[in-house]
């Protein structure tokens, strides 16, 4: 179904970029790069994401629409991880917090092999996200960065530390 005529220009998302979400990977698309100026082959991937309030659990809805509003990420299809330097290519960064530790080189080769979507659907990282104007002046949200999730059930607790005032008496 076709969007209203605004929908193009405008994302109409009740979202407070000084809190985290929680992004969950509906999919991935691969697509020809809008710069192949300096690489003709080059290539762009787009992560989609549904956004979940952290603290309510609550999906995020397009208020234009009323669907589930779906949030778009555009990095490189590079999975580079250079130790030396320090530069992890953001696709690589998105893939080891959807895992949730630092892949090795041989689990990525894997991961493209057995089909890099398949390895990471359905996946959740917490994010940052950013309210940001683009050079048309239109308001639009952006990721501004991810590391693993882990459900609130899953983590250990903090350990109790006992205070020993017995001895100050």
């Amino acid at each position: 179904m076709p969007q209203a005529p605004e929908a193009a220009f405008a994302v109409d998302v009740d979202v407070d970029d000084s809190k985290k979400y929680i992004l969950k990977l509906s999919g991935i698309e691969e697509q020809a790069s809008k710069y192949r100026d300096k690489n003709p082959k080059a290539m762009m991937m787009v992560h989609k994401w549904l956004v979940y309030d952290k603290e309510t659990g609550e999906a995020m809805v397009d208020n234009l629409s009323g669907e589930l509003f779906e949030l778009w990420q555009f990095t490189g299809d590079a999975t580079f991880d250079n130790e030396k330097s320090g530069k992890i290519a953001p696709a690589r960064e998105i893939a080891n917090a959807l895992v949730g530790h630092r892949l090795t080189d041989d689990e990525v080769r894997e991961m493209i092999k057995d089909g890099w979507e398949e390895a990471l659907l359905d996946r959740t990282v917490e994010a940052d996200l950013e309210w940001y104007s683009d050079a048309s002046g239109n308001q639009k949200l952006r990721v501004l960065r991810v590391k693993p999730y882990t459900k609130p059930s899953k983590r250990r607790p903090r350990p109790v530390v006992e205070d020993d005032d017995e001895d100050d008496e």
